[in-house]
This record gives structure tokens, C-alpha cells and sequence, in this order.
């Protein structure tokens, strides 16, 4: 839960919003990531969320680290930056 409300992150980077964990959730109109972001793991860190993920098609797998900042109230406007490749 963040900011009273409950987030799901799915493939490939879409971001869905519910105020009931249950459902039913709502997907944001434009995606956080790139079209082929294959598997996701986050953690929240203040108004900072942490996305590590993968491509689809990279051979050998990489691991890349976003960081979206979401401190704009209004979760269309929030944007993943640059993103760092970690493994």
C-alpha cells in the first residue's frame, strides 16, 4: 500500500492501482518500462520505488535497476529513470 492505495506491477512495466487489495485494479495508460521487461522485483524506499528487471531476448540474462519517483500525486506522471545495468 502506498498512499492509500494498492499497486501491482505486471509485464511488461504496466503499472495497475486499486483501493481495495482484492480488486478490481485499473492499469495506468502508459507503462513504466520498456516494452520488453520481462520479470520485475521492487521495493519501496520512501517516495522512491526500486524496479530490478530483465529484457526479453538478452543472452546472457542482465539484471538492469530503475528508479521511479513518486512523489507527484498524480501516478500518470510518474516516470522510471535512466536505468543501470547490475549483473
Amino acid at each position: 500500500m502506498f498512499r492509500e492505495a494498492y499497486y501491482l506491477l505486471g509485464t511488461p512495466g504496466i503499472l495497475y492501482r486499486s483501493e481495495c487489495f482484492l480488486g478490481p485494479y485499473e492499469a495506468r495508460s502508459a507503462s513504466l518500462l520498456d516494452s520488453d521487461t520481462r520479470h520485475t522485483g521492487v521495493w519501496l524506499d520512501g517516495d522512491t520505488l526500486r524496479i530490478v528487471w530483465s529484457r526479453v531476448g538478452d543472452m546472457p540474462e542482465r539484471i538492469f535497476l530503475s528508479s521511479v519517483d513518486l512523489s507527484n500525486d498524480d501516478w500518470h506522471r510518474w516516470r522510471a529513470i535512466a536505468s543501470t545495468e547490475l549483473i
